[in-house]
């Protein structure tokens, strides 16, 4: 859940949360909000700030995650595609990680290799290896996507 505001009025929140299958063809994914959402949300965001219990839900939207199979970034070359670099799979965390993934990938681009971080976690042939991302640091997610390694 996230609010921010918008003008001098307005507040937009949000929840995440996988409610349906993994969708298959993400070109057919139902982009309209479960009706069940506004009240959802209203009632948590008036739970951490009680001035929002009377809130207007006026619209929303449901996106799709960009992830990994892992759930991890991808920062690395295409292979077979030369000039054509990856920095994807953030699911919705690239935002506040931008600057430092701008960096590296720049060093990536014009030095042939990063400097300032080791990008090799990150690769995307990590997947073919078998050999998926994990933090000491791990966190669960609300569905199992259904990937193996």
């Amino acid at each position: 859940m996230y609010t921010r505001p918008e003008g001098a009025e307005i507040v937009l929140g949000g929840m995440t949360a996988q409610t349906g299958p993994n969708p298959d063809d993400p070109d057919r994914y139902d982009q309209d909000v479960d009706p069940t959402y506004p009240t959802a949300t209203r009632e948590r965001l008036a739970r951490r700030q009680p001035a929002l219990a009377d809130a207007h839900f006026a619209r929303g939207q449901a996106g799709l995650y960009d992830m990994s199979p892992d759930t991890r970034a991808v920062l690395d070359r295409a292979p077979n595609v030369d000039g054509l670099y990856l920095a994807a799979g953030f699911s919705g965390t690239g935002f506040k990680k931008s600057p430092a993934v701008g960096a590296c990938m720049a060093e990536l681009i014009l030095q042939g290799r990063a400097e300032t971080v080791d990008l090799s976690p990150f690769r995307l042939s990590r997947f073919a290896e078998a050999q998926p991302l994990h933090s000491p640091d791990e966190y669960e997610l609300p569905t199992d996507w259904g990937h193996t390694f």
